[in-house]
């Protein structure tokens, strides 16, 4: 179930299986790294981040706003973005990583 209460919901999409999600270990705001394995066989990424007053995916209307990749090119998204943040999990990029490999 999604916890998300924006207007469009990629979690609630059909055409969208979450391939998985990285967040940054934050207090009052939020920045997550999402992957998504469309219906037509395409990866799709996108970065969502915000204050404590917005919510995830606030500004998306739908996946079409999502940036489409290879795994290679999304592997590489991943760890630039985690590189930026010494509070996201190691782990749990590794784990995004392996995830988009057998996706």
């Amino acid at each position: 179930m999604s916890h998300y209460t924006a207007d469009y919901d990629p979690y609630a999409d059909a055409n969208l299986t979450p391939v998985g999600c990285v967040a940054a270990d934050l207090s009052y705001e939020y920045d997550e790294f999402h992957v998504f394995k469309h219906a037509d066989g395409r990866l799709l990424w996108e970065i969502t981040s915000g204050c404590s007053c917005s919510y995830p995916f606030e500004d998306c209307t739908s996946s079409d706003e999502f940036t489409p990749a290879t795994a290679q090119e999304i592997h590489a998204a991943l760890d630039k973005w985690a590189s930026f943040d010494s509070s996201v999990s190691l782990g749990e990029v590794a784990d995004l990583h392996a995830k988009i490999a057998s996706a």
